[in-house]
């Protein structure tokens, strides 16, 4: 999708690619490998390393329109920086057929995405073409910190591409179910969920010329959660009863501040580097459900729910 004004990136591009392969390896016994892969190209639409990148024709144009140096961003390509995202999925699935009755299943996967947004070439600031005996450079096309020759009134080159990012972030997931038919009118079902977040993220804003407002946001934890769950399936010809019992377990990571709701650093952010610091507590919940469901009519019927979370 090629943007209406020349940018870092002439054009937003994604590319996608998906392999999946099946096997019943046993009587009863399937597993499923299956890949993805990702990638997106593009200009950033973010300023200070957040993600976005601008996706169609015509999104800049909102925020030209709303902007100071709104001729600089036109004539300049590199007021907001290339940008890049790339995904990776890996995973299997197993699936068991014990009996007619009994059957079970296990997941695992892996999902990776990378960040890199940072300036594009740099400009050659050496005379390139001329006219009248007079050299020229690439400008207003590439990126420099301080331009020595510009156009007037307008930036070439300050306050330009300042977005910065480089994080990494991967997830994995493991997850089981058992399913067992006891008789035609009860089901059982119990499983488990694990999920650990590799979390390395490293984003910011930078200037090599106006340094006053250049920050990193940067930490590297990794967050685990987990469940384990159980429930039954009641099913008459008049009424179906869903019953379950489900156990959450959830940390962090690292250390968080010390403060109560009321806190002043909920209004001075500058306060939390002398604010002491504490573990981050592990939560572990215990969530009931119940759902019941039978016909008053040949036209309606009632159900009832409850779940505590």
């Amino acid at each position: 999708s090629m943007y209406f004004i020349p940018l870092s990136e002439d054009r937003y591009l994604q590319q996608t690619g998906h392999m999946k392969v099946t096997s019943d390896v046993s009587r009863g016994m399937k597993l499923t490998l299956e890949g993805l892969y990702g990638q997106v190209t593009g200009t950033a639409s973010s300023r200070i390393g957040q993600p976005g990148v601008y996706a169609s024709a015509g999104g800049i144009a909102s925020d030209l329109n709303q902007t100071t140096y709104t001729d600089a961003r036109i004539f300049a390509s590199d007021y907001w920086n290339p940008t890049r995202t790339r995904d990776f999925m890996l995973g299997g699935t197993f699936t068991h057929a014990v009996s007619n009755s009994t059957f079970y299943e296990v997941r695992a996967t892996r999902y990776a995405s990378f960040y890199d947004t940072n300036p594009g070439p740099a400009r050659d600031t050496t005379a390139v073409v001329s006219f009248g005996g007079v050299g020229f450079d690439e400008a207003p096309f590439g990126f420099v910190v301080n331009p020595s020759n510009g156009v007037d009134g307008m930036r070439m080159g300050v306050g330009f591409s300042t977005a910065r990012d480089t994080s990494r972030v991967v997830a994995y997931n493991l997850k089981g179910d058992l399913t067992h038919q006891f008789n035609r009118f009860l089901e059982g079902k119990t499983g488990f969920e694990f999920n650990l977040t590799d979390s390395r993220v490293n984003y910011g804003q930078f200037d090599a010329y106006l340094r006053s407002s250049n920050f990193t946001s940067k930490w590297d934890r990794t967050p685990t959660r987990g469940a384990l769950y159980a429930q039954t399936k009641l099913e008459f010809r008049g009424m179906v009863a869903n019953t379950g019992l489900r156990l959450d377990y959830s940390h962090a990571g690292g250390q968080w501040y010390d403060y109560t709701p009321f806190s002043p650093l909920l209004s001075n952010v500058t306060l939390l580097d002398t604010t002491a610091q504490s573990n981050t507590k592990r939560i572990v919940t215990l969530s009931p459900r119940l759902g019941v469901s039978f016909p008053v009519t040949t036209t309606s019927k009632l159900y009832f729910n409850y779940g505590h979370f």
